[in-house]
């Protein structure tokens, strides 16, 4: 099989960077808005929290540039194991993502505790990309195909083997 292009990989490099940066900057302006919800009573939000809750999107966008920029540029690693733990890592940060929120919402309304509320989210986040880290960095991946196999429907197991 041949290596992905340099354009594919660079795609997929500029997702993981983007979702990076992103979530690196809500959990610190998450914990620092948390900390200000818990220490004042004012009702006006000021400038600098409302700004540190946009500011993922930028960091999405800086993230994208320097990710695609880091592969094409040629300092990344461009074999074909790099491109699918990369990708790996991409696909298990949104599956976990997708499979947290429920948690974290039912979480959220059943404790009802301040501190969860303001602390919460960041550290989900964090569990979420430690997470996402160990599946694709870490753990062997005949692991996954040993699971894809299990998955796959009986006809199409027939057909690959």
């Amino acid at each position: 099989m041949s290596t992905p292009s340099t354009a594919r990989q660079g795609h997929v490099a500029a997702l993981q960077w983007g979702l990076v940066q992103a979530a690196l900057v809500a959990v610190g302006g998450g914990l620092l808005s948390g900390y200000y919800d818990l220490t004042t009573e004012s009702i006006f939000v000021p400038g600098w929290v409302l700004s540190a809750q946009a500011a993922p999107l930028v960091a999405f966008v800086v993230g994208a540039y320097g990710g695609y920029t880091w592969v094409s540029g040629g300092y990344a690693s461009t074999t074909r194991e790099a491109h699918r733990t990369r990708v790996r890592f991409v696909a298990a940060l949104v599956g976990l993502w997708a499979a947290h929120l429920p948690v974290e919402l039912g979480l959220l309304v059943a404790v009802d505790s301040a501190l969860l509320r303001a602390f919460g989210p960041p550290a989900f986040t964090l569990l979420l990309f430690v997470a996402a880290y160990l599946l694709a960095y870490r753990v062997d991946p005949a692991v996954f195909r040993r699971v894809q196999e299990r998955l796959a429907p009986t006809g199409r197991r027939a057909e690959s083997q």
